[in-house]
């Protein structure tokens, strides 16, 4: 069993290094667009506010207001598209002996993972320099709750990528599902600027409360009142380990 477990590591490990490889090129203009993209999209988002004449909520600064909405959104949503693609991806790996389709999928966990984390390091940085942030002031748990929002878009990708190989058009739904997401995730709103006949329904969204909370990690003086971190642990905890039983159930059903 040891011996299985250390070449699985070692699978992975090259799948991560493969794909890595792959995004960014030779070029690297992978990377460039790798940390623009959120940093464009916060920037957008924040300047719509001003416009609209609502600055960061409660005196939070308008830039780390938004870019705690997009990037752990982008977390979750990145990591759950990428491992609904990686299958048809990499689908010439399957005739290796030692590669599965969970390799596949935990390979695309660790690029992805790895990604994500580095783009909010340096933003964070960035935003330090420039003065338009201040510190942190959790930023332990701000970096458990980003990878929390990975592990979650990890289960729910899991279960997407899954089902797809019963209901292919899950796929193109699940594209949908992402967009609904991103205006329903507190990127553009802190929950108490929602009047309360549309917040009861807006709170069912798991990642509002994940928004939220990041948002309360990061400023001092805002502490959440209605984001709830056990309601989006228990998602978490349900897709991930939904997911890892579709994926062990429909592996029969791919076609190599």
């Amino acid at each position: 069993m040891t011996d299985a477990l250390a070449i699985q590591l070692r699978v992975v490990k090259g799948l991560a290094l493969r794909d890595l490889a792959g995004q960014f090129g030779k070029r690297g203009t992978g990377i460039v667009f790798t940390f623009v993209t959120p940093m464009m999209q916060s920037a957008i988002i924040a300047l719509m506010r001003l416009v609209a004449g609502a600055p960061g909520y409660g005196g939070m600064e308008i830039f780390p207001f938004t870019v705690c909405g997009v990037l752990y959104f982008r977390a979750f949503s990145l990591m759950n598209m990428a491992l609904v693609d990686s299958l048809n991806q990499n689908r010439g790996l399957l005739y290796f002996h030692h590669v599965t389709e969970l390799d596949i999928y935990l390979g695309k966990f660790v690029t992805q993972l790895t990604i994500n984390l580095t783009v909010a390091l340096v933003i964070y940085v960035a935003m330090r320099m420039a003065g338009v942030a201040p510190p942190a002031d959790e930023p332990f748990f701000l970096l458990l709750l980003l990878i929390a929002a990975n592990v979650f878009g990890f289960g729910f990708g899991l279960v997407i990528a899954s089902l797809s190989l019963i209901v292919p058009k899950l796929q193109s739904l699940n594209r949908i599902l992402n967009r609904i997401l991103y205006f329903t995730s507190g990127i553009f709103f802190a929950v108490p600027e929602v009047p309360p006949a549309i917040r009861e329904y807006l709170l069912y969204n798991p990642l509002l409360s994940m928004t939220e909370w990041s948002r309360s990690f990061y400023f001092l003086q805002y502490q959440t009142v209605y984001g709830n971190l056990y309601y989006f642990a228990e998602f978490l905890v349900v897709f991930v380990v939904l997911g890892l039983l579709l994926e062990r159930l429909l592996r029969d059903r791919l076609v190599r």
